[in-house]
């Protein structure tokens, strides 16, 4: 890439990047974080945030499984630090900046963009399907029951099957037919872009193992803090794991809400208020949520960090 339009690049991600700073600090106004003014409670967000910070640079392993079976070789380094740098720019409404930076940066590293939208398509759906399983694994494990989710228990296990039916049928029929669609009914654009395939099944497989287990590096993180938050209350660890992951595709899938804003907190709320008393469970969301905005932040120097470091 030219290195006026590199440049150019960077200007834009980093325009994005303060908008989205600026939308963080305007969602937070007027809320009371004194309950967090103490140590402890610094030091349990603090926590928090380290293992939020470990989770996504985590998730540029399965990127790169995911790229390498199509044929493009990537360090992990250099994942890292495109995912990282763009993290921040989800919280302008509808992701687009997130995107747009990550596409961006990705055409600069030589990532074709054939490989790029597939694998992102791939991500997404794999998402769903690891934030499902972990959620509802650990729900039943914790004891509960999947009546704890919105709409009572014969529509949430129609939601979860179809969730899980979605991602599922996304991956087989892209891996299987996207391609002779593409090439009969858009053969110009099918030779323009050359040839397009999904992911081997053992590729997405790799990458689905990978992202079940960023769910539980994020659910251990919320585990600690909650046990410095409210040292006197009995934890209950895999409850707090499935609130997390279940919040997470609930928040995804509902339009129109930035990171998930206010939709997640609204359905952690309720699976945590299963065991946890009203106050316990808001400092619980809250903290959390303070955790993850401050990685995103922190994520920001880091992919820069990460990107100066990685091979050119």
């Amino acid at each position: 890439m030219k290195p006026a339009l590199r440049r150019a690049g960077w200007v834009i991600g980093a325009l994005a990047t303060l908008a989205s700073v600026a939308y963080i600090i305007h969602s937070w106004r007027g809320q009371d974080l004194s309950a967090f003014a103490s140590g402890r409670a610094a030091a349990a967000v603090a926590v928090c945030t380290g293992f939020y910070l470990v989770g996504v640079i985590a998730t540029a392993w399965a990127w790169k499984r995911l790229l390498a079976d199509l044929d493009v070789h990537m360090p992990w380094r250099a994942l890292a630090s495109i995912l990282a740098v763009t993290q921040v720019g989800k919280y302008l409404p509808g992701n687009v900046a997130q995107h747009v930076g990550r596409a961006s940066l990705s055409l600069d590293r030589g990532i074709t963009p054939v490989a790029f939208a597939v694998t992102l398509a791939s991500e997404m759906l794999l998402l769903m399907l690891a934030s499902v399983l972990v959620g509802v694994s650990a729900l039943l494990v914790s004891g509960r029951s999947l009546a704890l989710l919105p709409g009572g228990r014969g529509e949430s296990i129609v939601l979860v099957g179809a969730l899980v039916a979605l991602a599922i049928a996304g991956l087989v029929l892209g891996s299987r037919l996207a391609p002779r669609l593409l090439a009969r009914f858009a053969p110009t654009l099918a030779q323009r872009i050359g040839p397009a395939r999904m992911p081997s099944l053992p590729a997405l497989g790799v990458a689905v193992a990978i992202y079940c287990l960023v769910y539980l590096v994020f659910g251990a993180g919320i585990v600690l803090m909650a046990g410095l938050l409210l040292p006197s209350v009995a934890p209950d660890a895999w409850l707090l794991v499935a609130g997390f992951a279940l919040a997470w595709i609930i928040g995804f899938v509902t339009p129109g809400a930035p990171a998930g804003l206010g939709v997640r907190e609204g359905v952690m709320l309720l699976l945590l208020g299963t065991h946890y008393p009203p106050a316990a469970a808001g400092a619980i969301v809250v903290g959390l949520r303070l955790a993850t905005t401050l990685g995103d932040i922190l994520l920001f120097p880091l992919g820069l960090l990460l990107a100066r470091k990685s091979p050119a």
